[in-house]
């Protein structure tokens, strides 16, 4: 499918605050000049025809990549700011031609933000010289609008940084979870998969890019795959991998990686894989030995003070959909074994706490998806209700402040509420 005009995403208003967060407020073009231009270099402005806005990731230590995406081919340059030195880079563009697309045809004129087949132009730049703890301005000119952020380096192991967790991410109810997540500093998103559902018209791609911008601006975006990542027009490979594959260290052809973040190794696990070699439910798998492995680092090492892992379907839960029993019985002794004190997960569309052996399980599915019933599969675990520490069938994302001694979990809704507070200490 061809698109019927080309189409420039006018950009959607944000406001970022906090310490660590450089502010900026853009107002939403209107639709009848909506056309975001850049100088070319070659005298003539172009329009820039966003079709994934733009965001950060960690890929290596000391090394982040910034991307941004357009469906037009044009010459972006993003400017960063250094200890009060500034640098302008050219981005690097590589293309690929999309057979994805988001909603159907005879709808595609009714919406502002959708995701359209056809030649699209990934422009980025990989900054390999970052030190622990610094903080790079950085400013990209689309045209119309400037944006600007800060990136936050990983900070020396032990020191204190802010992430958040969110899951099961729809349009239009994760807009207010990523406004209210954007006033709260965040250094570092995980994302626990479902990103979008292709529910509705208006539930793309391109539109989550500009509802995850408040929170983008000052933190890269890390996500383990979802169920719903594997939808129609090859999405997995044409939406998912393409525009995230290479996000922190992992396998070749898989999505599962980790990295390590102020002390804490983050680990990315991947529920929804297939491929016998790499599923979570058959022990000595390429995965589960991969897990084991970088737990095994990660207790030999003494500059790591916990590993966080996280990942799609949950192995303990009492909400709708139940847990994952065969991926229990071969994570869970896993994570006891090598003291993991806190596990993430999505999938169920609700926020749920759970103390297993140590291990603290939080559920937090609730990034706009529709919610689900907390207790839709007590019934069938009820000996596990003791488990069970919170519950809230809220929209809403869950705040991590890390240190030395262990995190703090605050549990906010799409409202600014605090649904759950816990201390976990390492």
């Amino acid at each position: 499918m061809s698109p019927k005009r080309p189409m420039t995403i006018p950009l959607r208003p944000f406001c970022i605050s906090g310490a660590l967060a450089v502010a900026a407020c853009a107002g939403t073009a209107d639709k009848s000049d909506s056309s975001a231009s850049v100088d070319s270099g070659v005298g003539s402005p172009l329009e820039v025809d966003v079709s994934f806005a733009p965001y950060w990731q960690w890929v290596a230590p000391g090394t982040a990549r910034f991307r941004v995406e357009s469906r037009n081919m044009v010459d972006l340059t993003l400017e960063l700011t250094r200890a009060d030195a500034v640098e302008s880079f050219p981005l690097s563009v590589s293309t690929a031609d999309l057979t994805h697309y988001w909603p159907a045809e005879e709808l595609i004129d009714g919406f502002e933000y959708n995701d359209y087949s056809g030649p699209h132009h990934l422009h980025e730049l990989v900054l390999s010289d970052v030190r622990p703890g610094e903080r790079i301005g950085w400013s990209l000119d689309l045209g119309d609008d400037v944006h600007t952020g800060t990136l936050t380096a990983p900070p020396s192991p032990g020191s204190p940084f802010r992430a958040m967790f969110v899951g099961d991410t729809m349009s239009p109810y994760s807009d207010g979870v990523f406004t209210g997540a954007g006033t709260h500093g965040v250094e570092l998103m995980l994302h626990g998969g479902d990103m979008q559902y292709q529910s509705n018209p208006s539930d793309t791609w391109v539109g989550l890019s500009w509802a995850m911008q408040p929170v983008l601006t000052s933190a890269p975006l890390h996500a383990a795959p979802g169920n719903h990542e594997h939808e129609d027009h090859d999405e997995f490979s044409q939406m998912y991998t393409r525009l995230l594959d290479g996000q922190a260290e992992g396998v070749e052809g898989q999505a599962y990686w980790h990295w390590d973040h102020g002390g804490v190794r983050f680990l990315a696990i991947d529920s929804e894989t297939d491929d016998q070699d790499h599923k979570l439910t058959t022990p000595g798998s390429l995965q589960v030995a991969w897990i084991e492995a970088r737990l095994a680092e990660a207790t030999a090492d003494p500059t790591i003070h916990t590993v966080v892992p996280f990942y799609h379907r949950p192995i303990y839960t009492l909400s709708k959909h139940g847990p994952q029993l065969e991926q229990r019985a071969v994570l869970h002794p896993l994570f006891v074994e090598h003291g993991v004190h806190l596990v993430l997960q999505a999938h169920n569309h609700s926020y749920e706490r759970m103390l297993v052996d140590g291990v603290t399980y939080v559920t937090d599915g609730g990034g706009g998806a529709l919610l689900y019933d907390v207790n839709g599969s007590v019934e069938d675990h009820p000996e596990e209700e003791v488990l069970r520490l919170v519950s809230s069938q809220t929209f809403g994302f869950s705040l991590l402040d890390f240190d030395e001694t262990g995190v703090a979990l605050t549990r906010i809704d799409d409202e600014g509420a605090t649904v759950d507070t816990a201390t976990i200490t390492w």
